[in-house]
């Protein structure tokens, strides 16, 4: 199962920087060196999307969830 998953992803990224490299490119000038460089956005959109899993994980971990037994402690 494990395996799929991987194997789709890398199509994923070897489909959206082929599309980025050969596709895609449009001709006009661009102050900026990044948007130069073939597959960036790519690599910039995954980087956040990992940020952003990371740090819902992280506030789920720490802020909202409780023990198991969190309503029964006052009962008794």
């Amino acid at each position: 199962m494990k395996k799929g998953w991987i194997s789709a992803f890398l199509y994923g990224v070897i489909l959206a920087v082929g599309a980025d490299m050969f596709l895609l490119r449009q001709e006009h000038p661009d102050p900026f060196l990044w948007s130069h460089i073939p597959g960036f956005f790519a690599f910039y959109g995954f980087l956040g999307f990992l940020i952003l899993v990371a740090f819902a994980k992280f506030l789920g971990h720490a802020w909202l969830q409780r023990r198991e037994n969190y309503y029964d402690d006052g009962d008794r």
